[in-house]
């Protein structure tokens, strides 16, 4: 929402319950309110007092040379994501916002090419604040026959990570890639590592590659499949609580 000449504003279609109000303004230090969402909600009074903090920054790659037009944003702010803020770097990679909180927040910073930067934190200050972007990790390799040792001629390519834990790793599987040629190519930017590759082919056994880290920038992984002794499928029905 946004205020009229007198400061008001409203805001609805809100569920009932708990929620947060953030308030921005330029040239002033945003502010956040508990509100109770009732169905007459008591007007909410938020005073702006405190002018905007400043955060100079610069966005350099590993050799310390400026990256223009990466973006910049912020994630969160005590715990909420209350708003969104993103500004783009100039021709020398630097950026100023003049109107941000006056403690800690959380930011990402990013662009194409480059392994973003997610979830630092940073505190206004005068000083400038310098922020590194490293390459980003490529991945090519071939993918073969495990007996012939020739190249297949069209597969299925997979990305997963671990980032969320141990446990298991998530498989991107709804942007698998059909890939022909028997050789791939693809890049991971954003740094939610380890990182794995999966290659499928119809009559060929699945095969994983190694954990890949971030900060790998190029790699090369070959895949040699080998046949699998039977096709496994799984197959049901999905029904209704009365049966249909």
């Amino acid at each position: 929402g946004t205020t009229n000449e007198r400061g008001e504003f409203t805001l609805e279609n809100g569920n009932a319950g708990p929620t947060i109000v953030a308030v921005q303004a330029e040239g002033f230090a945003p502010q956040i309110r508990d509100v109770l969402v009732e169905e007459r909600t008591a007007p909410v009074v938020v005073t702006l007092s405190e002018p905007g903090g400043t955060i100079r920054g610069k966005v350099v790659d590993i050799e310390g040379k400026p990256i223009a037009g990466a973006f910049f944003g912020m994630e969160s702010w005590r715990g909420h994501r209350p708003f969104q803020f993103q500004v783009t770097t100039d021709k020398d990679g630097r950026f100023e916002w003049r109107s941000a909180p006056r403690d800690v927040a959380i930011f990402s910073a990013g662009k194409p090419g480059y392994m973003s930067s997610r979830s630092f934190p940073l505190t206004a200050s005068d000083r400038e604040q310098v922020i590194t972007l490293g390459p980003e990790l490529v991945i090519t390799g071939r993918v073969t026959d495990a007996e012939t040792g020739r190249p297949l001629p069209k597969f299925r390519l997979i990305r997963g990570n671990q980032h969320a834990g141990p446990a298991e790793i998530l498989w991107a599987d709804n942007e698998a890639v059909e890939i022909a040629g028997g050789r791939y190519t693809t890049r991971f930017d954003q740094p939610w590592d380890p990182f794995f590759l999966r290659v499928e082919a119809p009559g060929y056994q699945p095969t994983v590659s190694r954990a890949f880290r971030s900060n790998e920038k190029s790699q090369t992984f070959d895949f040699a499949l080998r046949r699998g002794d039977e096709v496994l499928t799984v197959s049901g029905v999905v029904v209704l609580p009365d049966g249909k």
